[in-house]
């Protein structure tokens, strides 16, 4: 009966530990999202006052693209980290959603002087890359197991790759882009007082799930974070370069693939489950497409 107790004893001092542990773990990843938070604003305030100095602008424009994506990725990633509750995600994006409706409200009715228009960008970025982090936190929660990952990171890119080429993306890029700067995220370079590129609300969304579920389940974070970045990034200079609109989860969805491989372990009816699904959403994409184009 002694052991007993002993051993109760034990396991309770253990996991009282093990909450500890946990709670210090969510604290210091709490922490790097402030830091980060701190960097990018200081980047996006600081960055387009620059001169262009001995920097060629073709190397600057280069250089702010790279920082900012290390950034952003950055910022996403320490936030998916941080885990807590559906519920308490959601109530923790009200504020920067806010904060983000707020200030686009602002910008479309007051002329800002050109020394606080930059930093009134950046804090509306900043708000919506946090609103997004945390509703991809919170949706990261259906995920129940790794082998949903896959077919969840193809049809996101499918998805993404058909809406900006052919789908309403591609109409609203040509028709409607005020409203898409509206749910953008802006990348600025040195010398230049507009920014050079931006990305949707929407790749910040699924960079945030995808992380989520990468440290729930003790994934490859750091391989999918690098290869996802230097993809990105190459992603984002070809947009520069061609002129054109890309999306932006192809690539993001391509690091997660490759860089989780070994942890999907699919079962001969899980995958054919996933051709049969890629089928019907192929035809269901096809039959879209047909309709907008007629339209």
């Amino acid at each position: 009966m002694a052991i007993i107790n002993h051993a109760i004893i034990f396991v309770k001092v253990a996991n009282s530990v093990r909450v500890r542990e946990e709670d210090g773990m969510r604290l210091e990843n709490a922490g790097g999202s402030i830091v980060t938070a701190g960097v990018y604003l200081a980047l996006r305030i600081v960055v387009p006052m620059l001169g262009y100095g001995p920097v060629p602008p073709g190397l600057a424009v280069v250089l702010s693209i790279a920082a900012f994506m290390l950034v952003q990725l950055m910022l996403i990633r320490y936030v998916a980290s941080v885990r807590v509750p559906p519920k308490t995600a959601a109530l923790l994006a009200i504020p920067p959603a806010l904060v983000a409706v707020g200030i686009t409200i602002l910008l479309s009715k007051v002329e800002l002087p050109a020394a606080v228009l930059g930093a009134t960008h950046g804090f509306r970025d900043l708000a919506l890359m946090l609103f997004a982090a945390l509703l991809g936190q919170m949706v990261s929660f259906i995920v129940r197991e790794p082998n949903i990952l896959l077919p969840a990171a193809v049809a996101a890119a499918f998805v993404d790759y058909w809406s900006v080429t052919w789908g309403p993306l591609s109409h609203f890029l040509e028709k409607k882009l005020a409203l898409i700067e509206a749910v953008s995220v802006q990348i600025p370079s040195i010398g230049h007082a507009t920014p050079v590129s931006m990305i949707g609300m929407g790749d910040f969304v699924f960079l945030a799930l995808f992380f989520a579920v990468l440290y729930r389940f003790r994934m490859n974070v750091a391989g999918t974070f690098w290869l996802g970045y230097v993809l990105l990034t190459i992603s984002m200079l070809i947009v520069l370069h061609f002129r054109s609109a890309m999306p932006a989860l192809v690539p993001i969805c391509v690091a997660v693939v490759v860089a989780n491989i070994r942890h999907f372990k699919l079962k001969r009816d899980e995958i054919l489950a996933i051709v049969y699904g890629g089928a019907f959403l192929f035809a269901v994409l096809f039959a879209m497409w047909v309709f907008f184009f007629r339209r």
